[in-house]
């Protein structure tokens, strides 16, 4: 609680996931809310945040996540990533929902 602010208030499920976080005002009137839903092994599929933009989480083979839609509408950034044999990130690549790259970033590991 920030007496400044309000409340920010947390619902969880069973499995301990944070399902929606609502800011209140001093009054309790609630702000902005944001809500997060979850895969079987609970990993994040989706959040929505306070504005209602809509983003999904994708995961590979070993957990890792590989993709992100940021805004599933026309205006959507799709951000992909790429790891190497050891689970290291090696890559992740943002581009608009119809394929226009916007930036792209690569990592390499010291060998040890």
């Amino acid at each position: 609680k920030d007496s400044s602010i309000g409340t920010i208030n947390y619902t969880v499920d069973e499995s301990g996931n944070v399902t929606t976080k609502k800011l209140n005002n001093l009054s309790g009137t609630t702000l902005k809310t944001e809500s997060i839903t979850y895969n079987k092994i609970n990993q994040p599929a989706t959040l929505t945040d306070w504005k209602g933009k809509v983003s999904k989480f994708l995961f590979n083979e070993n957990g890792m996540i590989s993709r992100v839609y940021s805004g599933i509408d026309s205006g959507s950034i799709i951000a992909n990533y790429s790891y190497d044999t050891g689970n290291r990130l090696t890559e992740v690549r943002n581009q608009t929902n119809t394929g226009q790259m916007l930036s792209s970033f690569l990592y390499t590991f010291d060998q040890i």
